[in-house]
């Protein structure tokens, strides 16, 4: 009997991805997420003025809809620099599986991706991962190097999904 030791949950997914080959593990990612999130603005900034309320909120507003506009841009940006697009099927905080329905991935090849984990509020994350098999159109990768926040906003990202799929199959 063989037991697993898994560090991260894993959850099915279907998320946009966006990658390309790397000489290896060593390589710096070209991508850095920065968390576009709708509190990008500091709330404490607001709270401390004598801003009336409605201003503070559309001043908020105002934020969320540049986080986005920006998200959209770089990811217009990221599509010319990283030539590889494909769907991600599984995710943890250690790896993914994604779809190649090229075979533009061999085992041992290194990566770079970007994940794009929400689109509004935008939130990105990104790792160097290698190839560890191919299983029919389906390429398993670890994660080999990574950013502590960027896994941490995956790891965040995978938890809120098994609570969304949790509530779903208790109503069902």
């Amino acid at each position: 009997m063989v037991q697993e030791k898994r560090e991260y949950s894993r959850i099915n997914t279907r998320l946009k991805a966006l990658a390309k080959k790397v000489s290896g593990p060593e390589v710096i990612p070209v991508f850095h997420a920065s968390n576009l999130s709708p509190n990008s603005m500091d709330n404490r900034f607001l709270q401390d003025t004598n801003l009336p309320e409605d201003v503070k909120k559309f001043l908020q507003t105002i934020d969320q809809k540049l986080d986005t506009l920006l998200g959209l841009q770089s990811q217009k940006i990221l599509e010319k620099e990283y030539d590889i697009q494909t769907e991600i099927t599984e995710l943890s905080g250690a790896g993914l599986k994604c779809l190649q329905t090229d075979s533009y991935l061999q085992v041992n090849d290194y990566i770079e991706i970007v994940l794009f984990l929400s689109y509004h509020p935008v939130n990105m994350a990104s790792g160097i991962g290698m190839v560890q098999r191919l299983e029919n159109d389906v390429a398993v990768i670890e994660f080999t190097s990574m950013r502590e926040s960027e896994r941490e906003s995956i790891v965040q990202f995978v938890f809120q999904e098994q609570r969304e799929q949790i509530r779903s199959t208790r109503y069902e």
